[in-house]
């Protein structure tokens, strides 16, 4: 699941766990449903900058020009060139408690 937020008018802050891939700094990264497309600007993680964000870590990502309204909050991201995003026609899943 992917939440974002705004951090300035210039830059959006996406906030993400990577559960199969990385995060650079430079990658072209792509959001689903939404079909917005974009390059990351920076990764950071507990407010310090890193190189990646790895399978696990909670990081946050600032990528460049995107609107406000472009990105919803259940957006799924992933990079571009490799396997992008794309939306499901149908899914199962198992709810536990």
């Amino acid at each position: 699941m992917l939440t974002t937020s705004v951090v300035s008018a210039q830059y959006r802050l996406a906030v993400s766990r990577p559960v199969s891939s990385r995060f650079k700094a430079g990658m072209v990264v792509s959001f689903a449903p939404s079909n917005v497309t974009t390059k990351v600007r920076s990764v950071e993680m507990h407010h310090e900058q890193r190189v990646e964000g790895r399978l696990g870590d909670n990081v946050g990502f600032n990528v460049n020009a995107v609107s406000v309204k472009d990105i919803l909050g259940f957006d799924v991201c992933s990079d571009s060139k490799n396997d992008p995003p794309r939306q499901a026609a149908s899914f199962t899943a198992q709810a536990l408690s």
